[in-house]
């Protein structure tokens, strides 16, 4: 691999990212919610591992921030035939500048995460993502 290259998405490193699913189903960690950013588009993706089936491991949302100070580029396409980041996407814009707000609430009886994105100018972009802890448990 060319680590010079522009090729630096989660997407080129599979065994890296296979390796810390396994790691997060095997060590039975529950809760992990990936924060990614520096693609040059916003929104709420899932990480899928290959060896859930055997590991009893569980789907990861990622949710992305960015960019803020950088160029678009990025594509939006949601039916998953370009990259990784837009695999098992819910939700994706670059058409501008975004940032991310995160609210953790850990006095529900299923604790959650609701991630929004807002444009540069405060405007909310699509509809706030939630994740509850439920969600995030690894098969017994």
């Amino acid at each position: 691999m060319n680590f010079l290259s522009a090729n630096d998405s989660f997407a080129y490193f599979d065994l890296e990212r296979e390796a810390l699913f396994d790691f997060i189903a095997e060590g039975d960690i529950s809760g992990v919610i990936l924060l990614s950013g520096d693609i040059h588009r916003a929104g709420f993706t899932t990480a899928v591992p290959q060896n859930k089936a055997v590991t009893g491991g569980y789907d990861l949302p990622e949710l992305i921030s960015s960019p803020m100070a950088n160029s678009n580029g990025g594509n939006c396409n949601l039916d998953g035939s370009q990259d990784y980041a837009t695999t098992n996407a819910s939700q994706c814009f670059n058409e501008g500048h975004y940032f991310m707000t995160i609210e953790v609430d850990t006095t529900r009886p299923d604790p959650r995460v609701v991630a929004t994105i807002f444009d540069d100018a405060g405007a909310l972009q699509g509809r706030p993502h939630e994740v509850r802890l439920s969600q995030l448990m690894t098969a017994e």
